[in-house]
């Protein structure tokens, strides 16, 4: 998400998300980029059939989370688009789901009821009780990226990674760390068996163009590797 202004440039999510959160215009943005995130799935899909199922992540505010009729907003973009509902993933803000974790623990059934999938960002960083993550019905949990930045120097910080790893295996989630900018990040977390990353080493935020040339070259690899595997 990134605000083209015509004089200021290109600005960041981080410069003006915290603003709409305030003003309540996070809502109507929210509901906009949920709409605009399936149709760019459906595009995706239609356009590189060859590849292996693409899946989007779209992040929620608290505000949104809360907000009665979500639920219904999520329903409404998937049958106006023919997604299957597990590549739609939504990231979940641990303050927001523990701020009320009752409500939390109500409405994200719900959710999984209509197919996608669940994931609890920020982690590491919060208050989240065991009890009560038993309870979400969660699929991912997604460790913080100010842990994964202190690791290499803050022995703190890896054994919370390495406290939340325990905690994925007991609940049977999966782990994805965030924020991972250098090699040796990288090869820190796998040696603390953490399996999926992401973040700048991989790739920086990229405009849709630039990723349908991304999943074009690897559509065309996949297809000239099928090619070559049948010559003899």
């Amino acid at each position: 998400m990134r605000w083209h202004h015509p004089s200021l440039g290109v600005i960041s999510p981080y410069q003006f998300l915290d603003i709409a959160d305030d003003t309540g215009l996070i809502l109507s943005l929210g509901k906009w980029i949920l709409r605009e995130a399936c149709h760019q799935l459906e595009t995706w899909h239609s356009a590189y059939p060859a590849l292996p199922r693409l899946s989007i992540t779209v992040n929620l505010s608290g505000k949104q989370l809360l907000h009665p009729l979500f639920v219904s907003d999520v329903r409404t973009a998937l049958q106006a688009t023919a997604i299957e509902p597990s590549t739609l993933h939504f990231e979940l803000p641990e303050a927001a789901c523990m701020a009320d974790p009752r409500f939390t623990a109500d409405v994200l059934p719900r959710l999984k009821h209509l197919g996608v999938r669940l994931c609890l960002g920020d982690f590491g960083t919060g208050q989240s009780s065991l009890s009560w993550l038993r309870r979400f019905p969660l699929d991912e949990l997604k460790i913080d990226r100010s842990l994964i930045h202190t690791m290499p120097v803050d022995r703190g910080s890896a054994d919370i990674i390495r406290l939340a790893l325990v905690v994925a295996r007991e609940l049977k989630l999966k782990v994805v760390a965030e924020g991972i900018e250098t090699a040796v990040q990288q090869t820190r977390l796998t040696e603390l068996g953490c399996s999926y990353g992401q973040g700048y080493l991989f790739s920086r935020p990229l405009e849709v163009d630039r990723v349908d040339e991304l999943l074009r070259e690897q559509s065309l690899h996949l297809a000239f590797r099928e090619d070559s595997s049948h010559a003899l």
